[in-house]
């Protein structure tokens, strides 16, 4: 970011957008699919609304690991180069560095949802192969 001065803006709008998203994709989803489904869980639906209810989740759900995972390796990466002159430079190390927080931010997030007994159920629901 070349002015860090306007991260709030940012994230203000990076997080209206996020609103509004979550908006449409649950209310479409209420509105088509809700009279199919008895729960939350996608297993009740027949296949092509199963696909229909993914086409919607999954952009969302990368959106917000992406975002969540830039916002925290953004905290992480200026801590770990706080007095350095590779913080605002584009160089092999800066570059290094930030790849590495942010496989290590999803790696240990991949940890934490196998380690909690619900998360990992829900996993296993996720990347189940559906045919």
């Amino acid at each position: 970011m070349r002015n860090p001065r306007e991260f709030p803006k940012v994230l203000l709008a990076v997080t209206i957008s996020e609103m509004f998203v979550f908006t449409i994709c649950g209310a479409v989803m209420y509105a088509k699919l809700g009279q199919y489904t008895t729960g939350s869980a996608y297993g009740a639906l027949e296949p092509i609304f199963k696909k229909i209810a993914y086409s919607f989740a999954i952009p969302t759900i990368i959106m917000l690991g992406v975002l969540y995972a830039s916002v925290v390796g953004r905290f992480i990466f200026f801590r770990i180069m706080k007095h350095s002159k590779h913080r605002y430079s584009h160089s092999v190390t800066g570059w290094t560095v930030w790849a590495s927080v942010i496989a290590g931010t999803w790696i240990l997030a991949f940890i934490i949802a196998g380690v909690i007994p619900f998360f990992n159920d829900l996993l296993s629901m996720a990347l189940r192969d559906e045919n």
